[in-house]
């Protein structure tokens, strides 16, 4: 008899798990980290041309700009992070650095990761 009381108790909880997780479909969030910037400018940096205040006003306040006497490294990225049941997904990822010396930029390096497809959302 006890065997069989324990039994239907234990039916009785995975009942109620299943239909929790009916009811409460999966877990989401989406997480955002840095800033974005409109890529589409960046042919618009020339080598030893373009300064720090034109840079300014293509991209705005760079995320990170370490300095070091005259030269700095400018950092604009953005990153979106999904996370479906507790597993991340980079969705989208761009990263640009720009290497200014004298308030005149002389490189940069731009990189993207194309966006990847995660899992739908609860409508």
């Amino acid at each position: 008899m006890m065997a069989f009381l324990n039994h239907r108790r234990i039916c009785k909880i995975a009942l109620l798990c299943c239909v929790f997780l009916l009811i409460g479909g999966y877990a989401y969030s989406e997480t955002i980290t840095g800033k974005d910037f409109d890529s589409s400018k960046i042919p618009n940096i020339q080598k030893g041309v373009t300064t720090a205040s034109q840079l300014l006003e293509l991209f705005g306040e760079p995320v990170n700009n370490p300095a070091r006497g005259d030269i700095s490294s400018w950092q604009y990225s953005f990153k979106k992070i999904e996370n479906c049941n507790g597993v991340n997904t980079v969705l989208s990822k761009k990263e640009l650095w720009i290497t200014i010396v004298d308030k005149i930029a002389v490189d940069y390096k731009y990189t993207e990761e194309p966006n990847k497809a995660g899992c739908q959302k609860n409508k």
